[in-house]
């Protein structure tokens, strides 16, 4: 497909972490925040998202300044934002289907 490969390992990695992220971002904005629980599983996927751009700038900056590193090309940089997308939806649901509006102090 144009060169670009699915499901390589990368692709698993990131949404994956990108859920764990959403999950913890929940936990915390749950704790924190009033608000509906809507905007708790929005405000946690975006905070997600946007620590997967800040992995993807990190990357781009590597590329940039040490040698013969090869992250991947715009492809591969779009594929992983796509994927983080998809990980941290996955993860903030299952966040406020779990918890609710308060996770338990317990866990």
């Amino acid at each position: 497909m144009n060169g670009i490969t699915l499901w390589r390992f990368d692709q698993l990695v990131h949404p994956y972490g990108t859920a764990v992220a959403a999950l913890i971002a929940y936990f915390f904005i749950a704790r924190h925040a009033k608000l509906p629980r809507i905007w708790m599983v929005i405000l946690a996927a975006f905070v997600a998202m946007g620590l997967g751009a800040l992995n993807e700038v990190i990357e781009f900056i590597t590329k940039l300044t040490v040698p013969n590193t090869d992250v991947g090309g715009y492809n591969n940089t779009a594929i992983d934002l796509c994927t983080n997308m998809v990980g941290a939806i996955i993860g903030a649901a299952i966040a406020a289907l779990k918890w609710g509006k308060k996770p338990p102090l317990d866990t």
